[in-house]
């Protein structure tokens, strides 16, 4: 089960210019140097912050996951966020509250 940022309701920020080359495996974006640990930061905390607004006090904890939550680890243009949950299922207000703020939710 997880939830994705669906990217087509997400405003168009600058791109910033990332360290490293982007090659493609198997059709994916791979980058050779980490992302700005900065910059990961943020995305992780925009990301707890937006899903907590939407679930409340349901959230028990966010962890940082993957490549990028290793500083200078080379992977893909992702920030991956674990949430953990108090309470399970999440009611069909919250998961409608997570779709509009722009979460798809996959099982």
């Amino acid at each position: 089960l997880y939830f994705i940022e669906n990217k087509q309701k997400k405003k168009k920020k600058k791109k910033k210019e990332m360290p490293g080359e982007t090659i493609y495996l198997a059709g994916y974006p791979f980058m050779t140097a980490g992302p700005d640990p900065a910059c990961v930061k943020a995305i992780f905390e925009e990301g707890t912050n937006k899903f907590k607004a939407c679930i409340g006090d349901r959230l028990a904890r966010s962890s940082r996951m993957g490549s990028s939550a290793i500083p200078g680890m080379p992977g893909t243009p992702v920030t991956d966020i674990l949430i953990e949950l108090k309470e399970w299922p999440i009611p069909e207000v919250e998961l409608k509250k997570l779709q509009e703020a722009g979460f798809e939710f996959k099982l």
